[in-house]
C-alpha cells in the first residue's frame, strides 16, 4: 500500500524529474515530467503538488485515487434501471431488450 507522505517526499526531491507521478501509477505524466525536467517547470508543478497533498488530500482520498484507481463504487441497480429507461424513451433499445435488461436489474435489487 503506498503512502501519502512518501509521495509528498517523492514530489519535494525528486518531483522534477516525476517521481512521484511514477509513485502514484500516473507514468504518462511522469514522462512528461522527465522530458521536460530541464525547464524547471515539472520541479515548480511538483511543489505545489506536494503542498496540495500534504494539506488538501486525506488518506482515504490518496488511498482511493492511488492504491487502486481501477476501483470504480458500483452503480446501483435502481440507477441502471433509470439509465435503461432514459435509452429506451429514446428508443436507442427495443422493446425486448428493455425487457430483458429490466428482468435482470429487477432481480439484482431483490
Amino acid at each position: 500500500m503506498k503512502s501519502r507522505s512518501t509521495a509528498v517526499l517523492l514530489a519535494l526531491f525528486l518531483g522534477g524529474f516525476g517521481a512521484h507521478r511514477f509513485y502514484m501509477n500516473r507514468p504518462v505524466t511522469g514522462i512528461f515530467y522527465l522530458f521536460f525536467f530541464w525547464t524547471f517547470i515539472p520541479a515548480l508543478i511538483a511543489f505545489f503538488e506536494a503542498l496540495s497533498l500534504a494539506f488538501f488530500w486525506n488518506d482515504e482520498e490518496f488511498r482511493r485515487h492511488v492504491n487502486d484507481p481501477r476501483v470504480v463504487a458500483p452503480n446501483s441497480a435502481a440507477d441502471d434501471l433509470g439509465k435503461l429507461a432514459a435509452l429506451f424513451e429514446k428508443n436507442l433499445v427495443t422493446k425486448e431488450e428493455y425487457e430483458a435488461k429490466k428482468a435482470i436489474l429487477l432481480q439484482r435489487i431483490t
